[in-house]
């Protein structure tokens, strides 16, 4: 059980020291003993012989066999004592610093390890709209997250070191029972694991002649041999687990190797029979069966000698496995082979079985590589048949999706493996029930990972940047070197498939459209990347693993994410922040000559996201005013989207242009969607109302303008920077354009409404007063070369917009370029 945070902060562990050392001392003074008495008998036979002599040497023996084996047990106890007491005394540590730093900023930190922010600071300007207050409690909030997530990860560290030290000490007694041969039962609650045969309990349920009483004994065998939750958290943290009893793990083994896929599935009849006619106790007994499976495939569980792995899946289930997963023409699925494969070989229950493992119980990675190729090449069948095979194989391939895609590392190979096209294509236009959450999961770790957090471990980011890369490429391309699926050969273009999902609907449905829940799933793993997406400039492109793509695949990329508007709201929003903390980072700079040339990357970052919403229109409307209104509104959400990630004031960039991020940088967007856009991706009544709404809403003609911020908008992003750091005095600037110490948006301004819809005295002044003012302004703040880093802004904007979008007509666009067909090569780099 977890412990609370008053029970970490009142543990000493340097107490377990001393008991350590005192059994050390222990064990040494019974083994000197122990010496003395072996070597005192060894030297009777000089003068007593035979009758009593032997009868006194054999019970000797009798007794110095198991004395010293439990002194040999009571030193390596001390041993394993010493060594965890010093890892519990730094996991406890460690917690009491973090909930002592959060206390010292004014959070409060639960039992649990919850932590609530304290109240915004209020300042004495009055403030009608309260905007400055929603911001700085939104950045409370954000950071109380981050810190929750810290402390209950510290409270699980503890609780994982303790059961450590536990299970250590207490397999190093139970040599004591084992070897000593002191009592039958290792712990008291294996003892019917200790007195039972695996190989043949697994012989007796592939053979069908176990009992009743043999059903509920292997059950609660399998029940004893469960990982704890605290070694299931540190599988879920990617570590390895290394302290399972010896006989609990040579019993997972023999038992499933002998059983067979046959014998599993029999006692799981028999236990889910027992379980619907009422018996609790057959229900555990039946997640254990799955669980244990799941347990003995993992190479990451061990005994410290020894691992699990693919090996000890049961030979059956891997051929039936390799053989769905066989990819060469001979192989393809029939209605001989489907009766073969899924009826002998009894599919269905494999899946239903797998099904019963619990949350948290997480395969191997071969395990769930197979499971996860056979998912798709079962979905891919089915399509392929007409849906004739769509009831069977439908089911089953979800379960073993489901279970597939519990194991990271075998998610970051299905991502980044050279034919991920084949694998891939398949499982995201299926129409999922589940809107694609399930399959969500393939991603759902990447952002989170995309974060470097120890510079001298970069490993887990390195990996997210590969895999989110591949992912890229593949989503992007319109040439992919092996076919989409097993049954279209012919097809090489994933991009125009996902834009055009065959089969769904009339045929021209998008990813977004049939799987939004996994479309917002991918933009979520893309958000960390939108800047190397669009540079290779080492001082912006946080990422090395993640490569930048050309302007056709980014604009590939955002025009299927907003295939689903709240995935399009999310990543361009993040690309817009990003954008706008790159204006910022100019103004931050104080290098010379300055860094004009970061203009670049800011004006493509905003080129994609128009260029995105531009190239999915033209997909799904033909209508030019149709298609002109669409933009306009889903634009305003965008540009809200940007404004709201970038108010809670988390960076994208690398020092020394920004902070360290975290992964909770990438998932702001989500928190945020839902009060710009409602489920049904039109703008909410309250976001439409708004002064950015309504400014973005009026910039209504299409052409070069609607994708780049004007001059004047960039700079006061940059004015806004300066105020904020105090570069600029409030002082300087008209009154009405201020509050309470900082800049109104541009929205407010060019608008001419607060957010509370007061009307802006004197608009017309301050919009000129400012504009006017900004050069000497820039002047006065040692900001130098502007004009020159907004011409590099919109010279990348225009370039852009030239080379992609040279036709007014959307549709054209998108057939001629994004398709493929006819695409110049001019456009494989980004325009300059």
């Amino acid at each position: 059980m977890t412990p609370t945070v008053p029970q970490v902060l009142a543990w000493s562990p340097d107490t377990l020291q001393s008991t350590a050392t005192a059994w050390a001392e222990a064990a040494a003074t019974l083994d000197s003993r122990f010496r003395n008495a072996s070597h005192a008998t060894a030297g009777s036979y000089t003068f007593w012989t035979e009758g009593a002599g032997d009868t006194m040497r054999n019970h000797v023996h009798d007794v110095l066999y198991p004395g010293r084996t439990a002194a040999t047990a009571l030193a390596d106890a001390a041993t394993e004592l010493t060594t965890h007491a010093g890892r519990l005394q730094d996991a406890v540590e460690t917690t009491a610093a973090h909930v002592h730093s959060a206390q010292a900023s004014g959070f409060s930190v639960a039992d649990d390890g919850t932590v609530t922010p304290p109240p915004p600071v209020v300042s004495g300007a009055p403030d009608s709209s309260g905007s400055q207050v929603v911001i700085q409690m939104a950045a409370l909030s954000q950071r109380a997250n981050i810190l929750t997530r810290i402390i209950t990860a510290d409270l699980v560290a503890v609780e994982t070191a303790d059961t450590a030290a536990s299970i250590a000490v207490a397999d190093a007694f139970s040599t004591i029972r084992r070897d000593g041969d002191l009592d039958p039962r290792l712990l008291t609650h294996y003892e019917s694991l200790a007195r039972s045969d695996a190989a043949g309990d697994g012989a007796a349920a592939r053979d069908g002649t176990l009992t009743p009483e043999d059903h509920q004994r292997i059950g609660d065998i399998l029940i004893a041999t469960q990982l704890s939750p605290a070694q299931l958290e540190a599988l879920a943290r990617g570590d390895t687990v290394d302290n399972v009893p010896t006989v609990a793990l040579n019993y997972l083994r023999d038992f499933y190797r002998e059983a067979g896929t046959d014998g599993l599935l029999d006692v799981a009849e028999v236990l889910r029979a027992r379980e619907e006619s009422g018996d609790e106790d057959a229900a555990s007994r039946l997640d254990a069966l799955a669980n244990g499976l799941l347990t003995v495939s993992n190479e990451n569980v061990g005994d410290g000698n020894t691992t699990g792995g693919y090996e000890f899946v049961p030979d059956s289930l891997r051929d039936t496995l390799s053989r769905i997963n066989e990819t060469s023409d001979e192989a393809r699925f029939s209605g001989d082979y489907f009766d073969d494969v899924y009826t002998d070989h009894r599919l269905a229950g494999v899946a239903a079985l797998l099904g019963e493992a619990n949350p948290g119980v997480v395969p191997g990675k071969e395990f769930a590589n197979e499971l996860d190729h056979a998912a798709s090449r079962l979905i891919d069948i089915s399509s392929g048949t007409d849906g004739l095979y769509r009831d069977a194989y439908e089911p089953v391939a979800e379960k073993f999706l489901d279970i597939g895609l519990r194991n990271e590392d075998a998610s970051y190979e299905l991502l980044t493996a050279s034919d991920n096209t084949r694998t891939l294509m398949p499982l995201f236009e299926h129409d999922w029930d589940d809107d694609g959450a399930t399959l969500g999961r393939l991603v759902d770790w990447i952002p989170e990972d995309s974060v470097v957090t120890d510079p001298d471990d970069t490993i887990r980011a390195e990996r997210a940047g590969e895999a989110a890369h591949s992912l890229a490429l593949m989503l992007s391309s319109s040439g992919s070197e092996s076919p989409v699926a097993f049954t279209d050969a012919d097809n090489t273009n994933p991009y125009g498939r996902l834009m055009d999902i065959p089969g769904v609907g009339d045929g021209r449905s998008s990813l977004g459209e049939v799987n939004p829940e996994l479309t917002q799933s991918i933009a979520g793993a893309m958000s960390p990347y939108v800047i190397d997406m669009v540079t290779d400039d080492p001082r912006l492109a946080y990422h090395d693993s993640f490569d930048s793509l050309g302007p056709v695949e980014t604009t590939r990329i955002f025009s299927l994410l907003d295939s689903d508007p709240h995935a399009g709201t999310l990543i361009s929003g993040h690309a817009l922040a990003a954008a706008d903390e790159i204006d910022r980072a100019f103004a931050r700079s104080d290098v010379d000559p300055p860094p004009i040339t970061l203009g670049e990357t800011s004006g493509r970052l905003r080129a994609v996201v128009e260029g995105g919403l531009r190239t999915e229109l033209g997909d799904r409307l033909s209508d030019s005013d149709e298609a002109k209104s669409d933009r306009a509104a889903t634009r305003a959400g965008h540009f809200g989207a940007g404004q709201a990630i970038t108010a809670t004031g988390l960076s994208y960039l690398p020092p020394p242009w920004g902070i360290a991020a975290s992964g909770a940088v990438y998932t702001a967007g989500a928190l945020v969607s839902g009060d710009i856009i409602d489920a049904n991706g039109n703008l909410t009544d309250r976001f439409s109302e708004s002064p950015e709404a309504r400014f973005r809403l009026s910039q209504y003609e299409a052409g070069p303008d609607q994708i780049r911020m004007t001059d004047n908008e960039i700079k006061y992003t940059i004015l806004t920077e300066l105020v904020d750091s105090g570069r600029v005095p409030v002082t300087d600037l008209p009154p009405e354009a201020s509050r309470s110490g900082t800049l109104i948006s541009y929205g407010e301004l060019m608008d001419g409404h607060t957010e509370d819809k007061q009307e802006l005295r004197n608009v017309e002044r301050v919009r000129r007063s400012i504009f006017d003012e900004t050069p000497g302004t820039f002047e006065r703040a040692g900001i130098r070369h502007v004009d020159e880093y907004v011409g590099q802004h919109t010279t990348a904007v225009n370039a852009y917009y030239d080379n992609i979008f040279h036709n007014s007509d959307d549709q054209r666009v998108f057939e001629s370029v994004f398709l493929g067909n006819g695409e110049p090569t001019r456009m494989s780099r980004w325009p300059v």
